[in-house]
C-alpha cells in the first residue's frame, strides 16, 4: 500500500512548511535544548525537552487506554496508577491492562513511544524535506531498549510487557500492531453484541 510520504516522493510534491514554525526557522528562535526550530515541526514534535513530544506521547498513552476500555477490557490503569516492576527498581510502564486476554500473566503493561524516523533535519538537504526515512529498523531498536528495560522485570510480578512504538509518517511496530488488532477485534465484538441485544429486543417488542 502507498503511504503519503512514498506518494509525496513519486508525484515530485514537496512537503510545505508550517507557517507559524517557519516563522520561528526564519528568526532562529532557539528550543529549550538550544536547536533551532525547523519549519517542518519535526523537532518540536520529538525534543524530550519540549511540550510537544510529551503531548505526543500523552496521546498515544490515553488512545491506547480509550481503545481498551471500549473494547471491555478493564480494569485499565494509566501513567503513576500502572503497577511498578518486581525488581525493586519501581519502574513503571505507561498502561496496564489487568484483565487483558493471555494466559499465565495477570495482565499486561504497555510502554508507548512516539518518535521522529526520519534521516537527518528538516533543516538540511536530503533531510526530512525529501521525505528519506530509516526502515523499520530504528522502531524495533527502540523495542528492543523497551523490552530490555522492563519485560523480564515484570515477569517477576506475573505482568506481560509490549511496547508502543509508532513514528511520525506513521510507521507502526509489530508489537503494537498486534496490540492494536486484538484490541479492535474485542471492540468489534463488544459492538456486535450489543446489536445483537439491541435487535432481540426489538423484535420481543415487535411479536408482543
Amino acid at each position: 500500500m502507498l503511504n503519503k510520504h512514498s506518494y509525496i516522493k513519486k508525484t515530485k510534491i514537496s512537503i510545505c512548511p508550517i507557517p507559524k514554525m517557519l516563522a520561528h526557522a526564519h528568526s532562529r528562535t532557539l528550543c529549550s535544548c538550544k536547536m533551532c526550530i525547523d519549519p517542518l515541526g519535526d523537532h518540536v514534535l520529538t525534543c524530550k525537552q519540549h511540550t510537544g513530544s510529551v503531548r505526543g506521547h500523552n496521546h498515544l498513552m490515553d488512545v491506547v487506554a480509550s481503545l481498551s476500555r471500549d473494547s471491555k477490557i478493564s480494569p485499565v490503569r494509566v501513567n503513576h496508577k500502572v503497577s511498578t516492576t518486581g525488581d525493586g527498581t519501581r519502574k513503571q510502564g505507561d498502561v496496564e491492562i489487568s484483565n487483558f486476554p493471555i494466559s499465565l500473566w495477570d495482565g499486561l503493561v504497555i510502554d508507548v513511544s512516539f518518535v521522529c524516523e526520519f534521516k537527518g533535519s528538516s533543516r538540511a538537504p536530503g533531510g526530512w524535506n525529501n521525505s528519506v526515512r530509516h526502515s523499520n529498523v530504528i522502531l524495533q531498536a527502540l523495542a528492543n531498549v523497551k523490552n530490555n528495560k522492563y519485560k523480564d522485570v515484570y515477569g517477576i510480578v506475573h505482568k506481560a510487557f509490549a511496547p508502543a512504538i509508532i513514528g511520525m509518517s506513521g510507521q507502526i511496530h509489530a508489537d503494537f500492531l498486534w496490540l492494536l488488532r486484538v484490541l479492535g477485534f474485542n471492540r468489534c465484538s463488544c459492538t456486535m453484541r450489543a446489536w445483537a441485544r439491541r435487535i432481540r429486543s426489538e423484535l420481543r417488542l415487535f411479536n408482543g
